[in-house]
């Protein structure tokens, strides 16, 4: 028997692209990034990216998804010098009403706004690229070298 080789560990995060009927899709404001992006967060053990993106939906703007619903849009491979990492972006139709009513969390996230993919890439660099990318039609699979200052 062949023993298996060691393989790096690469952090993953699952966030989750929530809009509604008009065309408006809700972005968060996160203390700790310079940047918005979609509700998410770290994927953690034993967790898959779908019921991750759930669980930090719920958590950081207190709106309910059912994960099995949500439905895979792209993942994105980020590197930089220091890291390299995969975010699982989801994207899921969402009653209007439920979006305005969103309960941020206020230990991580600062405010919240409802845009257009318009509006997001129209941005003036105040999105992150995965979120830029999603607004523009982008699917499956993406590349993306990220700023350490930027994306932290």
């Amino acid at each position: 028997m062949f023993p298996l080789p060691e393989f790096e560990k690469r952090m993953s995060s699952a966030v989750v692209a929530l809009f509604d009927s008009a065309g408006r899709v809700l972005v968060v404001k996160a203390s700790y990034k310079d940047y918005w992006s979609f509700p998410g967060g770290v994927v953690d053990l034993g967790e898959t990216p779908r019921t991750a993106a759930a669980r930090e939906t719920l958590e950081e703007i207190g709106i309910a998804v059912d994960s099995a619903r949500l439905e895979f849009c792209m993942v994105v491979y980020r590197f930089s010098t220091i890291a390299q990492t995969y975010q699982f972006i989801f994207e899921h139709e969402i009653e209007g009403g439920k979006l305005d009513a969103a309960a941020i969390d206020h230990s991580e996230i600062e405010t919240y706004a409802l845009v257009t993919r318009e509006d997001i890439i129209a941005g003036d660099n105040r999105y992150s690229e995965s979120i830029i990318a999603w607004a523009k039609g982008e699917k499956g699979y993406l590349e993306h070298e990220f700023s350490i200052e930027r994306e932290g």
